[in-house]
């Protein structure tokens, strides 16, 4: 009886009910609007760690961790879905529920409500440390000015942006603006090399720049979970598929999963190659505040944060909804509209409450990356695909899953280990309201004037 009252149709996964057919081909999402939604989910806070992955996993090391890390995410995800296929189920919890029994489904209710969370957390962060710096420019107003604080940029970007753009039931309605996003990100990376070699002899190497591999494996393995972990929406995007197939899924998967990991080590090395040891988790931080070109691409980057929360948003809620409101779902009905919204206010608000509290980004990245994408996207989909396969467990059908378990298990509780024995390094690396020591105010390059940030405002 407890699996079967967590069975949700199709239409309920998508958060929206159509009432005939030919309303519900019109919300179906076609292989490219999957994809850039898929991407758009991938490619969110977490792009903005990869140089810093880099300075601490080595250049070497670091490199195939981005190799590895999404093949392992690529391959994790299409045994989810055909998991899902093989237990008759159509979400990540029911998937669980029917491999692992209550004790599996509770594990990955908290996973699952809690990495996205943290991820709402983290663009947050990154709206508000952009957008002061972008506004303090623009206006030249004095830093305790209240529509440039911190603060306030964060609390007025919850109420006029991504608490109406998460008020959407179905994510195939955001396909244009993930395409959108999608070319934004394209527009920064463009920007960031082209400042590489504008900014070269401004920043100097560190002695420990270009090692092959370094101590902070584990940390970098965190970050880069985080900037792959897509499975909490991988049956969203699935069911929104128009002739949804474990064919046309993996045409997504691959697509999506390759497109990402090149835009992550494009990102990743533009950012080191210029500031290599002295990488930050937030890597727009790095750049001067001065810097008229940079703060174009953080209104930008902005943007695309703005356009990928929602898609977080969607699956915070989609789990509150599936754990404490069975019985819309027992009767096929959709959910209620004041429920919706309630939820919806009370997600965005609790985020933006903390992320008032909460300042370094990179923190976030490495901590939600280790304690809760590892297991979410390395450890319970392979469980799920080995328990519920017909074939035996040395079968040559569950090697790879076997691959991805033993490989996730081992970033997992390194992880965890690291985290607690050196929490204190996090904090200590943010630099939030800090400019680095190489903006200096008589420094200029090509497209650039002006003093330093202190010193005009």
């Amino acid at each position: 009886m407890a699996e079967e009252r967590l069975v949700l149709t199709k239409n309920e996964v998508t958060g929206s009910r159509q009432a005939s057919e030919d309303e519900e081909k019109k919300e179906q999402s076609s292989l490219t609007s999957a994809s850039f939604n898929f991407i758009n989910t991938i490619i969110g806070s977490g792009i903005l760690g990869m140089p810093y992955a880099l300075r601490q996993a080595g250049v070497g090391l670091g490199l195939m961790l981005f190799v590895l890390v999404a093949w392992m995410t690529d391959a994790s995800i299409l045994m989810l879905v055909r998991a899902g296929n093989l237990a008759g189920t159509s979400t990540y919890q029911d998937t669980v529920m029917r491999a692992l029994g209550p004790p599996g489904y509770y594990v990955l209710v908290f996973l699952q409500f809690t990495y996205p969370f943290v991820a709402l957390l983290s663009y947050n962060i990154i709206i508000g440390d952009n957008f002061t710096k972008v506004l303090l420019r623009m206006t030249g107003v004095p830093a305790d000015n209240l529509v440039v604080r911190r603060e306030f940029i964060i609390i007025a970007s919850t109420l006029l942006i991504t608490l109406p753009l998460s008020l959407y039931k179905n994510i195939g309605k955001l396909a244009k603006v993930s395409l959108l996003s999608f070319l934004i990100i394209l527009t920064v990376i463009v920007a960031l090399i082209y400042r590489t070699a504008t900014m070269w002899e401004q920043v100097p190497v560190a002695e420990d720049a270009w090692v092959f591999g370094k101590g902070g494996v584990v940390q970098a393995a965190g970050v880069l979970a985080f900037m792959f972990m897509c499975h909490h929406n991988a049956f969203l995007i699935y069911c929104s598929l128009d002739e949804a197939t474990e064919e046309r899924w993996a045409r997504v998967s691959h697509f999506s999963i390759i497109v990402c990991a090149a835009v992550a080590a494009v990102f990743g090395v533009s950012g080191f190659v210029l500031f290599n040891s002295y990488s930050l988790g937030n890597l727009l931080e790095n750049y001067c505040w001065h810097d008229d070109l940079m703060n174009v691409m953080r209104l930008l980057y902005t943007i695309t944060i703005l356009f990928t929360y929602p898609m977080e948003c969607f699956v915070t809620r989609e789990v509150i909804e599936n754990t404490f409101f069975i019985t819309d779902m027992n009767r096929n009905e959709p959910h209620p509209w004041s429920r919706h919204v309630l939820l919806t206010v009370i997600i965005c608000f609790s985020v933006g409450i903390i992320s008032l509290l909460v300042e370094c980004l990179g923190a976030a990245l490495a901590i939600n990356g280790t304690l809760f994408a590892t297991p979410l996207a390395f450890v319970l989909p392979p469980i799920c695909y080995i328990r519920l396969s017909p074939e035996k467990l040395a079968s040559r059908t569950n090697v790879v899953p076997l691959v991805v378990l033993v490989i996730g298990t081992a970033m997992g509780v390194c992880g965890i280990v690291e985290a607690f024995m050196h929490l204190s390094d996090y904090s200590s690396e943010c630099n939030h309201g800090q400019e680095m020591f190489y903006c200096s105010a008589n420094q200029t390059w090509p497209g650039h004037s002006g003093p330093r940030y202190p010193d005009q405002f």
